[in-house]
């Protein structure tokens, strides 16, 4: 070691001393600093990292108005209660459904009315009605083919002795009503209540068959209508009697 090298040890030893004291406090002091003592000037901008952060460690009130978007949510993750429902806007194929309820032609079929159809509570059918074996003269078998509740349309097989009666009947459970029949070619009006009528008859005499039948309307004094046809057949297909009858009743 040369002797000025020695000479300026000799002469700065104490201020080395010191230099590597301060740098050996300022480690130990980093190390041991209080909690929460550093502050943001404390630290250069932008120098915490992703790493040093914990996690869970930043919050939503601590996020930044418009700091989050559309990237940075996982798909799928939000439901209806992450939403604001009036911020949403309107779907565009929706649209018309705000007007479906006033729709000029919402209570319209093709053009017509509801009131222009028949529900199907108001059509009335029996199918096929069979009455066979009336026995002995004046026997009577009878069945119901339609009833409204104010009308009721009967089929009634008759034994005659030599041949079979079969008659279609209709009465009504009100006073004052009206019955047009094609078949019997009678137009009635102010009938009393249970006063049957018949609409059509025929006779089957011996193994000769007899049909018969037709159109008929019932009118009620309060507007209640039974429109509607009907067949009768006697000695056919080896029965006394057979009877079909359908209607629309309003």
């Amino acid at each position: 070691m040369s002797s000025r090298i020695r000479d300026h040890l000799r002469s700065n030893v104490i201020g080395y001393i010191c230099l590597f004291w301060l740098m050996a406090g300022t480690a130990i002091a980093a190390s041991n600093l209080p909690k929460s003592s550093v502050t943001s000037k404390a630290i250069k901008n932008g120098q915490v990292k992703t790493a040093d952060l914990a996690t869970g460690a930043v919050k939503g009130s601590k996020l930044g108005a418009n700091a989050v978007n559309g990237s940075k949510v996982a798909d799928e993750s939000l439901t209806g209660s992450d939403l604001l429902e009036s911020s949403l806007g309107q779907v565009p194929s929706a649209a018309l459904a705000d007007t479906a309820t006033t729709a000029a032609d919402a209570a319209l079929l093709d053009g017509i009315d509801s009131t222009g159809f028949t529900s199907a509570g108001e059509i009335h059918s029996s199918g096929r009605v069979a009455l066979d074996d009336p026995t002995g003269g004046g026997a009577t078998l009878t069945a119901n083919l339609i009833d409204t509740g104010t009308f009721t349309v009967k089929g009634r097989c008759l034994d005659n002795g030599g041949s079979r009666q079969n008659d279609l009947i209709i009465d009504s459970t009100v006073a004052g009503w009206s019955l047009i029949s094609d078949p019997a070619g009678i137009s009635v009006f102010g009938l009393a209540a249970n006063a049957p009528q018949v609409i059509d008859q025929g006779f089957g005499i011996g193994a000769t068959p007899a049909q018969m039948g037709g159109d008929y309307i019932a009118i009620s004094p309060n507007g209640e209508v039974l429109s509607g046809i009907g067949y009768a057949a006697a000695n056919t297909q080896g029965i006394d009697c057979v009877f079909a009858a359908s209607g629309i009743g309003f």
